[in-house]
């Protein structure tokens, strides 16, 4: 019976001369019919399959190594796609959605050699910004905007109108009707105009007004240029009742193996020489309070206080 005969596909693929970024290159069978090669990529650490030869004696191929490609085609509704970084690392790629003129990101893809999507719904994904609402200069302290970031469509609206964590042209903000200080990150106390904790902004984006403490919670805690955010507190000091740190340490108290956040540990939660015992400190659910013991001065020295103090730690 040849009805269900078929040609055979003859043909074996060669390996091609540049591999670029992909190792342990594992080729199981070069025939085409039952074509087996793979590598990992050293970009994202996967295994990636090789497409095979589309005639004998003809190189495979690899997918560029971490790296998307373009959308087979735009969803309805989606126009003005712009393509920054199609990096599976570090990828950027936003469209225009026609319903609200906002911007959004695409999703990347979960391959090498795969297409990146955009959401179904752009709607309802989340909004990408380079402006506050109302405004037509960069939010979070930059002055000029990168080639490319100064469109309309990256202005926040009004049911959303601060945009936060915009980073020039790393990285989109996103627009919230909340101030980043309200949640907790900040770099100001409340009226102020310098940095908090005795430090420098580390960037024009930490001197934003929204990373300023609210009156409710006006100062600012654990800011640390370069490194992290602090945290709104209402409180001044350690001597407001509150603490982590035993006088005269860096390290929590309390028997504690570490504080619960970078506010935590700063030098202002630490107790005073008045009432140098931290008790109660809880990471994470409570403060402690600051308690002098029995008998304590601080005009005591130095050496004796110590040793005073170790006896009730």
């Amino acid at each position: 019976d040849l009805g269900s005969w078929s040609m055979p596909i003859c043909g074996t693929c060669v390996k091609p001369t540049n591999l670029t970024d992909y190792i342990k290159l594992q080729e199981t069978s070069l025939k085409l019919g039952n074509f087996s090669v793979t590598a990992v990529c050293t970009i994202t650490g996967a295994v990636v399959n090789a497409t095979p030869c589309s005639k004998d004696g003809q190189s495979y191929n690899f997918p560029r190594c971490g790296m998307c490609l373009t959308a087979a085609s735009t969803p309805a509704g989606v126009s003005d796609v712009k393509e920054f970084s199609l990096s599976m690392t570090n990828f950027s790629v936003v469209g225009k959605c026609e319903s609200s003129g906002g911007a959004f990101e695409a999703t990347p893809c979960s391959k090498s050699g795969a297409a990146y999507m955009f959401p179904a719904a752009c709607e309802v994904a989340p909004r990408l910004c380079t402006t506050n609402h109302g405004n037509s200069t960069p939010c979070c302290g930059h002055v000029t905007y990168p080639e490319g970031f100064d469109d309309s469509k990256y202005v926040c609206p009004a049911s959303a109108p601060d945009c936060i964590g915009y980073e020039g042209s790393t990285k989109f903000g996103t627009c919230t009707h909340q101030t980043a200080a309200k949640t907790g990150d900040c770099a100001t106390n409340h009226g102020e105009k310098e940095a908090c904790c005795g430090k420098h902004y580390a960037s024009a984006g930490d001197a934003d007004p929204r990373y300023i403490c609210p009156a409710s919670m006006p100062y600012c805690f654990g800011y640390e240029p370069g490194k992290h955010l602090g945290s709104c507190l209402n409180m001044t000091s350690a001597t407001s009742g509150h603490c982590s740190t035993h006088y005269g340490e860096t390290k929590a108290c309390c028997g504690v193996d570490d504080y619960a956040k970078p506010a935590d540990a700063d030098p202002r939660m630490a107790c005073p020489s008045s009432k140098p015992l931290c008790t109660g400190y809880s990471p994470g659910k409570s403060y402690g309070t600051c308690k002098a013991p029995e008998g304590w001065t601080a005009s005591t020295k130095t050496e004796d206080q110590s040793e005073t103090l170790s006896q009730f730690r």
